[in-house]
């Protein structure tokens, strides 16, 4: 499952980097399509099967403030058959510490530099404002 943080505070270029970013995460790892949810305070939308930038950008809709751990403990609470081992969360690190969850690990990607982790519990990975202005172009990222 990837996520990405659709809070006010993600710019316009950090949203179309997360859906190229997505994108390729989604082709790569299951050509039949993966699924996304962004999430904000609102955490309405259930995460979908997409297997196009169109339809993971319609899916990524927000704008209100940040709370990750809605999204992470639904997720969480899933069956175990439906329930994802990894989880890949796009964010700009502005956000109070979620719960952990207990099911699956979570890959933070940062996007920015010298950005602080939401939580110590996940894996933490950097993504350069060089890298981001490429992929939000739809570059190789």
């Amino acid at each position: 499952v990837v996520g990405v943080d659709t809070s006010g505070s993600v710019t316009e270029t950090l949203l179309a980097y997360a859906t190229n970013e997505s994108a390729g995460i989604v082709h790569k790892v299951s050509p039949g399509g993966g699924e996304v949810v962004g999430a904000d305070t609102d955490f309405g939308a259930q995460p979908r099967l997409c297997t196009t930038r169109e339809q993971i950008r319609r899916q990524l809709i927000g704008g209100g403030g940040t709370m990750l751990g809605p999204a992470l403990m639904r997720l969480d609470r899933r069956p175990p058959h439906t329930r994802p081992h990894i989880v890949v969360y796009a964010t700009d690190g502005e956000a109070a510490e979620p719960p952990k969850p207990r099911h699956f690990k979570t890959i933070w990607v940062l996007l920015g530099e010298g950005l602080r982790p939401p939580a110590p519990w996940g894996l933490p990975v950097w993504v350069s404002v060089a890298e981001l202005e490429r992929g939000a172009l739809g570059g190789e990222p």
